[in-house]
């Protein structure tokens, strides 16, 4: 297999109006630009700065979640009758509170998943204020986003772990059990709260189409609940009763509330599970319609866009369509460095067509960038250097990134 040190010969000066090969310094700040002097690293500094700053942001947010796991009872099933006298929940009336979370003030207990719907209702009731206990005004533990915790801790175990076929999938079963169970009480908060993580349970489990299903089923009202929003800061700007506006428009108040970008990133995991279903041109068609529609940048979060850029480009290679993916792929790299995906694809995409002294540029920027990652807990591979430089290998390869 061949080092790092290989690479270098294929890197070029990123200065403009140099190009020079075997640049010598790098960048200290993101350690991904090349240069061949000080005076070319100068010069490339005001269109390298935003670049830079970005990288190394993204890159020092890269914590590592090897350890990430989720921790106690994380879903129900224990009564405390098994370790001790049988607690009554307040909520249900049970005479046997299931996993029961006690309320530190007045001492009443309450079954956990009372306690989410119990929060659930006061969210939409009360806002900020739905964390206190039943009983007594006494705080509570925050249930709704405790228990999102532990469900997105256990996908981070699953996704970083090293686990058994077995661990992982009874990890993820248990996993989806409560969010099916959570979700399917109907309450709006909690639906929306858990959409994402049961689509991708679901995905992770290798159903895709039910994955798919789940997500295009909440999508009409998502587009409801973002209504929702822009109507009320539509009336609240123009001294209008929202109710009564609500009612003109047949909008339902009371679905609960949903920013754009919520809706954006409903919009990402459908176009997601499209290509896990090797539905390129639809996948294609949600990128473009994402592109169109949100185009103010508040609207989109950045690293949505990113992803709707790399989703598109992979798209378009799947389809063998290379020059329009080499077009996306060199103008997403323009302005983001921090993308070893983008790289790989238009370096694929070069050597599709047969220009393999680009692609071959390309990849070992692309192995350099991902070297740096790794160093911050990222993976990379050589797969995808040797896939290059192998003249049998296959294009396109199958979707990966």
């Amino acid at each position: 297999m061949a080092d790092f040190s290989t690479l270098q010969q294929f890197i070029t000066c990123d200065a403009q109006h140099c190009g020079q090969q075997h640049p010598k310094k790098r960048c200290s700040g993101c350690n991904l630009a090349f240069y061949c002097n000080r005076d070319c690293q100068k010069a490339h500094w005001k269109f390298h700065k935003p670049i830079c700053q970005f990288t190394t942001a993204t890159l020092n947010r890269l914590v590592p979640l090897a350890n990430a796991s989720p921790t106690g009872k994380v879903f129900t099933g224990t009564t405390v009758a098994s370790s001790g006298p049988a607690v009554a929940c307040v909520i249900c009336l049970g005479e046997a509170a299931i996993d029961p979370v006690a309320c530190s003030n007045c001492k009443h207990a309450s079954c956990a998943s009372c306690l989410l719907q119990f929060q659930g209702d006061r969210y939409m009731s009360k806002g900020t204020e739905y964390n206190i206990c039943p009983r007594c005004p006494g705080p509570m533990p925050d249930m709704i986003q405790s228990s999102k915790a532990k469900v997105v801790a256990t996908i981070a175990r699953v996704e970083i772990g090293n686990l058994s076929e077995k661990e992982r999938n009874a990890m993820l079963s248990e996993a989806l059990a409560f969010v099916e169970k959570v979700c399917g009480a109907g309450h709006p908060v909690l639906k929306h709260t858990f959409l994402l993580d049961r689509a991708q349970l679901l995905s992770m489990l290798g159903d895709h189409n039910a994955a798919l299903t789940v997500l295009q089923k909440a999508l009409p009202e998502a587009e409801n609940c973002v209504k929702i929003v822009d109507l009320a800061a539509k009336c609240y700007a123009s001294n209008l009763n929202f109710v009564e506006e609500a009612k003109k428009e047949n909008l339902d108040p009371k679905c609960g509330a949903m920013c754009k970008p919520d809706l954006v990133a409903i919009y990402l995991r459908i176009a997601e599970m499209h290509t896990k279903l090797g539905k390129w041109a639809d996948a294609v068609v949600l990128y473009e319609m994402l592109n169109r529609r949100f185009s103010v940048p508040d609207e989109m979060a950045l690293d949505q866009r990113n992803e709707m850029f790399r989703g598109e480009q992979e798209c378009h290679y799947q389809m063998k369509h290379y020059p329009l993916c080499i077009q996306r792929g060199e103008n997403y790299m323009a302005v983001n460095i921090f993308s070893p995906s983008a790289y790989m694809t238009t370096a694929l995409s070069y050597k599709a067509i047969g220009n393999l002294t680009q692609a071959r540029k390309i990849a070992a920027k692309a192995m350099l960038v991902a070297k740096a990652m790794k160093e911050k807990g990222t993976e990379y591979t050589w797969e995808f250097w040797n896939e290059i430089n192998d003249e049998n290998a296959i294009s396109p390869r199958p979707f990966r990134f």
